[in-house]
């Protein structure tokens, strides 16, 4: 039996989920991830954190900027004279869209 707290809707306005009146995730209209796959992508935040904080506590605070398409951070950074990017030069990290990405 799954217990639904009263106070939550069974429709969201601002992220896309229902639940039925049991409380157990509609079937359509969800962007919800299923508990396994939160927990796993929770994992993998964590241990993400954890290992850049290492990094950072053992010293290793180089700027490592990021392209995604032709856009990149260092256009709205207040910095560039701190860590002297040639931006025209630099080899960006490349992002993908996370349709691009293969499922985890």
């Amino acid at each position: 039996m799954v217990v639904v707290e009263t106070s939550v809707p069974l429709k969201g306005d601002q992220i896309a989920y229902a639940l039925n009146k049991d409380g157990a995730p509609a079937k359509g209209g969800q962007s919800a991830m299923p508990p396994q796959a939160f927990r796993e992508m929770t994992r993998q935040l964590e241990e993400t954190v954890r290992s850049i904080g290492k990094r950072i506590f053992a010293g290793d605070i180089a700027a490592n900027p990021y392209k995604h398409k032709e856009k990149t951070p260092c256009a709205y950074c207040p910095y560039p004279t701190v860590c002297r990017i040639n931006a025209g030069a630099h080899p960006y990290r490349t992002l993908h869209s996370s349709a691009e990405e293969p499922e985890l």
